[in-house]
């Protein structure tokens, strides 16, 4: 149970667990769970993917969809179409892996309006599959990110330039951990720390509702992009159909301006 300070700033006065208060020096002092070898075997060990490779999120020169951040909303919007990533426009790659499986259905687009500038990160926390998702402004990172959070059976990170800078191990169906709660608690002001995004977006929080396809507008899935107000997946046809129609029309707005000239 949380005691907040009031409804709009959700600022955090205490919180209970099973009538007790959660303290600062119970935290350091926290002490493990006991958790039934049996359960913990079937918890644990949940992903299950080859190591991810830069061809296999390579896209260049291929349209795909550009979906919308909405400042302290979880909600999407659909901002059309790019083939390609423009750092100075906000537009960086997102990908959606399933992780549980092996299939390594692998959905890929482009996300605006998360404000990241350099780097990837990901989490396996992305509501409701769980599927991995990753953002990031290169491919590299992005591949570095996916693999360094298979390592660690689930987890949040933050990679720049090839190296972990921050990461949070989730071992527990890749979506929970043991470790003692202030040391979460600093993993992810880390994390947090590195990942410098716009105001009003939370960069874990937001990409990890990306691939929750019941809230509008525009969502990805392993399987590609998805309109959640049309419940369908939105084909790569349709994607290509849309892309030449742009292209066309940026061709003919070219063309009067030479003609005018």
């Amino acid at each position: 149970m949380l005691v907040i300070d009031d409804l709009e700033g959700v600022g955090i006065d205490s919180v209970y667990k099973n009538g007790i208060q959660i303290t600062h020096e119970l935290l350091l002092n926290w002490e493990d769970n006991h958790v039934d070898e049996e359960v913990e075997s079937r918890v644990k060990n949940s992903i299950n993917m080859r190591p991810l490779t830069t061809e296999d999120i390579e896209c260049i020169g291929i349209p795909k969809k550009i979906i919308g951040l909405v400042p302290r909303e979880i909600i999407t919007t659909d901002e059309g179409i790019t083939d390609n990533y423009n750092l100075k426009d906000d537009i960086i790659k997102i990908v959606v892996i399933e992780s549980h499986k092996g299939t390594m259905h692998i959905g890929i687009a482009y996300l605006k309006g998360m404000g990241l500038k350099r780097g990837a990160i990901g989490t396996t926390v992305a509501h409701d599959s769980h599927y991995m998702i990753l953002a990031g402004t290169n491919d590299s990172d992005i591949v570095k990110a996916a693999n360094e959070i298979a390592k660690m059976q689930g987890g949040k990170i933050y990679v720049e330039n090839g190296e972990v800078k921050a990461s949070l191990a989730l071992p527990i169906a890749n979506l929970m951990t043991d470790e003692n709660p202030q040391q979460v608690v600093n993993k992810m002001e880390k994390l947090k720390e590195y990942a410098q995004v716009n105001d009003g977006i939370d960069a874990f929080m937001n990409l990890s509702f990306v691939s929750l396809p019941v809230i509008g507008d525009i969502r990805l899935l392993p399987g590609g992009a998805f309109n959640v107000k049309e419940w369908r997946m939105i084909s790569q046809e349709e994607i290509d159909e849309e892309w030449d129609k742009k292209q066309r029309k940026r061709s003919g707005s070219t063309q009067s301006d030479e003609d005018g000239r």
